[in-house]
């Protein structure tokens, strides 16, 4: 998928994959571009194009979770929330038969219920019959689906509303899931969790925001990675002009010309060695105490040192 868009002023084109990470520090505006990406997928934005088209209304199914939406939000199942739309989905796929049955058995069960209500307040009705939609408001009431222990722990809530996209698949729209603080209370392994679960969904495209530097070292020749503190510049793209600044500007001044061998010893040395200081550096707001305090460790080389001066 192949996009091209206009935003804070510049010119944008990206192609995406199934699974999309967009890495950005404290404040690099990860919120605000997974914003604008959920209403530029619903066909909200003019200046948002696809393989060269503009994106019209309803043309994806696009599901937005944000930073704030957990586990206790979808258990009040109001209509815009993902288990709303799963349990409508898999009681209208089930046998009208079997939907009656389960109405029938309702009315039964809550029969003496209901009619010692109306005795209390004197109303004489028959118990109304249930529909798809009541079905959902007894499920509200009576939720069997997550223990007390599954809605207080931020960490099991954010985890459980993330797999529900797994179990979303109402229609054949191609689908669009946009998860902005992806790595919010979740550790490493869950978040690689979700990802290949996520890989093994058709026509699902996945954008997802984070500031994880572990994630992003797991995912670096897997997944399109793109650098909102680089002007939303590609992580392979950022590594090899960063791969081209050494060659020009390398200490080794006898040397006329890097070799291509050395170039990709280089680049290889970029994406194993020093990926998280590269990503920490340039995702702070204060590089500098970053450089101070790698030059504590003596690990690191006073030529490596020195680029990280060139490169913040």
């Amino acid at each position: 998928m192949k996009v091209e868009f206009k935003y804070n002023d510049n010119n944008h084109y990206l192609v995406f994959k199934n699974i999309n990470l967009f890495f950005g520090g404290t404040s690099s505006g990860k919120t605000t571009l997974s914003e604008f990406f959920n209403k530029a997928f619903s066909g909200q934005s003019k200046e948002f194009m696809i393989d060269h088209q503009y994106v019209f209304k309803n043309q994806f199914d696009v599901i937005y979770i944000n930073g704030v939406t957990n586990l206790t939000d979808e258990v009040k199942l109001s209509s815009k929330t993902l288990l709303n739309r799963i349990l409508k989905e898999i009681i209208s796929s089930q046998d009208e038969m079997l939907i009656d049955q389960i109405k029938q058995n309702i009315v039964y069960e809550m029969k003496p219920i209901i009619s010692e209500i109306q005795n209390r307040i004197s109303i004489v009705k028959e118990p109304p019959d249930f529909y798809v939609d009541d079905l959902i408001r007894l499920l509200k009431l009576f939720y069997p689906f997550f223990n007390d222990f599954d809605i207080n722990s931020s960490s099991s809530s954010r985890f459980i509303t993330l797999n529900l996209l797994y179990a979303f698949d109402n229609n054949n729209k191609e689908k669009i899931f946009i998860i902005d603080d992806f790595d919010l209370y979740l550790d490493l392994s869950q978040m690689l969790y979700l990802i290949d679960k996520f890989t093994q969904l058709d026509k699902y495209t996945f954008l997802l925001f984070s500031r994880s530097i572990e994630l992003c070292n797991m995912l670096v020749d897997q997944f399109p990675i793109f650098l909102l503190d680089k002007n939303f510049q590609s992580l392979d793209s950022y590594l090899n002009s960063l791969v081209q600044f050494i060659n020009n500007f390398s200490q080794y001044d006898y040397y006329p010309l890097i070799s291509d061998d050395e170039l990709h010893k280089i680049e290889y040395s970029l994406k194993t060695y020093y990926l998280r200081e590269i990503l920490t550096l340039i995702s702070s707001k204060y590089p500098e105490h970053i450089i101070q305090n790698l030059e504590k460790n003596e690990f690191y080389t006073s030529d490596f040192i020195e680029i990280l001066r060139k490169i913040k």
